[in-house]
């Protein structure tokens, strides 16, 4: 299930927005949640403070409570995980929202021309997200492990642990390196030899010490945290 939610002060694009992007969805049969809202405080609330989980923002720039602009701000500070997609009637706010280096930008006036576009490519990108997994052998059987469900995996004797969002920690009887070359994503960094997190998961850093949303801390070798800064700030730019 896709959860997208559109943000727009103007009630009438607000009902109408929904029923096209409903309808662009289903023609390519998927099922959506789409949820509505006329105010950008609102929108804060529910992914900064409720850390509710959505796939995807239509974010109207030009509202009077909380602009467009102040939210995706406020969003980038709070780390949360959601594709905004930008809608204004005005074209002039087009270089202030490259800041925050939006999915897209639909101008208000051609959103019949542009929505449809938007949309087939904010699928591809979460098919392309959701798709990436690695086969492991895990016990007795085979396990297919989803990357965006890796928080981190590190090195135990001659295995290593991997730890998954779901508080499940499976030993396999592989190295750090093999895995990681098997792997090739970009998304995983070594913060040292024997130790690679999922740079979603990122919270935060604190001198050599890499904080995971869940608050747990791993120690970092002081010759990657400049590596693991540079990967952490690229995440994010791309995700807001």
């Amino acid at each position: 299930m896709i959860k997208m939610m559109i943000c727009d002060d103007d009630c009438n694009y607000l009902e109408s927005m929904k029923e096209k992007v409903n309808e662009i969805c289903e023609s390519y049969g998927r099922d959506v949640e789409i949820y509505t809202y006329d105010s950008g405080k609102k929108v804060i609330d529910i992914l900064c403070k409720k850390r509710e989980q959505f796939n995807v923002l239509f974010l109207d720039i030009d509202m009077p409570d909380k602009s467009g602009l102040q939210v995706a701000d406020a969003i980038r500070e709070c780390k949360v995980d959601v594709t905004i997609i930008f809608i204004s009637a005005h074209e002039r706010y087009v270089f202030e929202s490259l800041e925050f280096a939006p999915f897209r930008y639909i101008r208000k006036n051609l959103t019949d021309q542009e929505l449809p576009s938007a949309i087939r490519a904010i699928l591809r990108k979460i098919d392309s997200n959701q798709s990436r997994t690695t086969v492991v052998k895990y016990q007795d059987g085979r396990y297919a492990i989803k990357h965006s469900d890796i928080m981190f995996y590190k090195v135990k004797g001659h295995n290593i642990e991997i730890f998954l969002n779901n508080d499940k920690v499976l030993v396999v009887r592989k190295t750090v390196k093999r895995f990681f070359d098997e792997m090739r994503d970009k998304k995983f960094i070594k913060i040292y030899s024997g130790c690679v997190v999922n740079v979603q998961y990122i919270q935060g850093l604190e001198k050599d010490e890499v904080i995971l949303d869940n608050g747990r801390r791993l120690l970092a070798s002081h010759g990657k945290i400049k590596d693991i800064k540079v990967a952490f700030m690229d995440y994010w730019r791309k995700q807001i």
